[in-house]
């Protein structure tokens, strides 16, 4: 190895503390959470019994277009704000695949 090579990590930027974020309670059970207010209580039993606040999939900034789908051909697109709750078939398709479906970040699309 070099001596002059640089053995240090580069830090990691700051991820935002208020965020839309989905926290795995356990299999198949999620919960919205986006770090402002009252942390729920299904978060608070989770860090209480693991000592760390659970794991979690971040979710859009921007408004998107979800294309959720039942994987036979058969889709339909759902939109999503960035804020408030997910809709019902974006989280049941979570649910079942431990993952956000597939989606467009759609700038312009009016959700109200």
């Amino acid at each position: 190895m070099c001596e002059n090579q640089d053995n240090r990590v580069p830090p990691f930027p700051e991820e935002p503390t208020t965020a839309e974020r989905l926290y795995r309670i356990q299999y198949g059970r999620y919960v919205q959470f986006n770090g402002a207010g009252d942390v729920p209580e299904a978060i608070r039993e989770y860090e209480a019994m693991y000592g760390e606040m659970p794991p979690y999939m971040p979710l859009p900034d921007v408004p998107v277009e979800f294309n959720v789908g039942d994987g036979y051909g058969k889709s339909r697109r759902v939109q999503w704000s960035a804020s408030g709750p997910v809709p019902p078939p974006v989280l049941a398709y979570v649910r079942d695949n431990g993952a956000l479906p597939p989606y467009t970040r759609e700038p312009d699309v009016d959700l109200s």
